[in-house]
């Protein structure tokens, strides 16, 4: 028995050993995670865009609530659990949010708008907005008209920010178009009767750059003779509440193993969905994360920056896994490479890939001295394969390997979220000096480990905090 017992007592001594040794990363973590704080800013939020009013910056998104902002300059700020962020009035919206209603006028029936995305230019602020029908007889919703609100907004001395909402209308030579038709040539969907699901093939995207010189919001459509089908593709340049102004892309003639496109007379190019400036020169791509190492000016000796803008002389983007136009799953999906484009003596060369992700790229951001990257990928059959993960840069302001975080950001944004948005709200310091943004969800039902419904959101990194929490 003595000798059993002996055995027994060195098996669970070696266990303890080998079991340790594989559970320290698990440990570590759990030593890394910090109390959530109470979510303020809740929803599935698309964008986080940068807006000037009255020459200072603010930072304006959709959530819980409608349309949020807060000063750019505005750190880890909340009193008796009240966020920091403000709710733009509902009332002053040119539309009702969206809400569903079982007793109603008409029965059970959608009413209002939900805002899909929040963008900006040098001076207005656009909300991208959907309604919704339901066919009673299939017994689903599905979306109906897509909408484009512009607005230049102001801040009158009592601080309430107000303006003027003017709807974007896309048209012909023949005049604008009707409701209908701008769903069905600008904002077309399509639903697919085998997976259950509507497909829309449209995009507005911005490059949402520090210097408002350099913000531009774009609108990807189809034609009217290739109405409703995938595919033929037009691209328009929002800018303030005229009316649209049509542009062509061609395909840069040096870039030859990425669609990567700039301005010209001709179409040679679908699929875009971003854009960013190179310096002073601003490309297209056809995936879905792009960003650059533009920046403040940044003093040394203070560390604080002032509103002098260094143009950008590298760009980092996810190369893209161009699917087929003719596929209703038309997401336009990046893959998990990371590339870059350098400026040398004002001329622009393609890097090679400088790392592997282990999934697909959602967003970038950076900072002076790490690429931050989310991950997510959107395909119809995917349920998680997303985390935030982080690449050091070196002198030149090239990624180098993937290393870990000294914050507990792969703890609270974890694998099992995928990351829609990421802001770096002073480019030229580091990040643990920096205060960073990203936005979170996750497919399903929520079943799997580690996620909750309470955490889709907003989140956020503050140097004088160290960590990431819910806003």
């Amino acid at each position: 028995m003595k000798k059993n017992k002996i055995i027994f007592i060195t098996a669970t001594i070696l266990s303890a050993l080998i079991f340790s040794s594989c559970f320290n990363a698990v440990f570590y973590n759990i030593r890394q995670d910090v109390f959530p704080e109470e979510s303020t800013v809740k929803g599935v939020i698309n964008t986080i865009c940068r807006y000037t009013i009255d020459g200072e910056e603010y930072l304006f998104l959709a959530a819980e609530g409608g349309l949020r902002y807060k000063l750019a300059k505005t750190g880890n700020e909340r009193s008796n659990n009240k966020s920091s962020w403000k709710t733009y009035p509902k009332d002053n919206l040119p539309f009702k949010l969206h809400k569903y209603t079982y007793y109603g006028t008409n029965g059970a029936d959608h009413e209002g708008q939900t805002i899909l995305k929040v963008l900006a230019d040098k001076d207005t602020l656009y909300l991208i907005t959907t309604d919704y029908a339901q066919d009673f007889d299939e017994g689903y919703s599905r979306p109906n008209h897509t909408f484009i609100w512009a607005a230049k907004l102001s801040a009158p001395e009592n601080g309430t920010i107000t303006g003027e909402w003017t709807e974007i209308k896309f048209g012909t030579d023949q005049g604008d178009y009707t409701a209908d038709e701008q769903r069905d040539n600008v904002f077309p969907y399509t639903y697919n009767s085998t997976k259950k699901l509507y497909f829309s093939h449209f995009n507005v995207f911005s490059t949402n750059s520090i210097n408002p010189e350099y913000r531009r919001v774009f609108v990807r459509g189809n034609t009217i003779s290739g109405k409703g089908k995938v595919g033929s593709d037009f691209y328009y340049e929002i800018k303030g509440v005229e009316k649209p102004v049509e542009i062509f892309l061609k395909k840069e003639a040096s870039f030859t193993d990425d669609v990567i496109a700039c301005v010209g007379t001709t179409t040679d190019v679908t699929n875009i969905d971003s854009a960013a400036y190179l310096g002073d020169k601003l490309y297209f791509f056809d995936s879905i994360a792009v960003t650059t190492n533009e920046h403040y000016k940044l003093d040394s000796e203070t560390n604080t920056t002032t509103t002098e803008y260094v143009n950008s002389t590298i760009l980092y983007f996810a190369q893209s896994n161009t699917k087929s136009v003719d596929s209703d799953e038309d997401y336009h999906p990046s893959t998990k490479n990371l590339k870059y484009i350098s400026l040398k003596s004002g001329t622009p060369s393609v890097g090679e890939t400088v790392l592997n992700c282990s999934e697909a790229i959602s967003s970038l951001a950076v900072t002076s001295d790490y690429i931050l990257i989310g991950r997510g990928d959107y395909s119809y059959g995917t349920s998680s394969a997303g985390g935030i993960v982080r690449a050091e840069l070196d002198e030149n302001g090239i990624p180098t390997e993937l290393t870990s975080f000294t914050s507990n950001a792969s703890i609270q944004l974890s694998y099992s979220y995928q990351i829609l948005t990421l802001l770096v709200t002073e480019p030229a310091k580091t990040e643990s000096a920096n205060t960073i943004y990203s936005s979170i969800a996750f497919k399903g039902s929520g079943a799997s480990a580690g996620t909750s419904f309470d955490n889709i959101g907003l989140w956020a990194y503050y140097s004088d905090r160290g960590n990431w929490n819910c806003e």
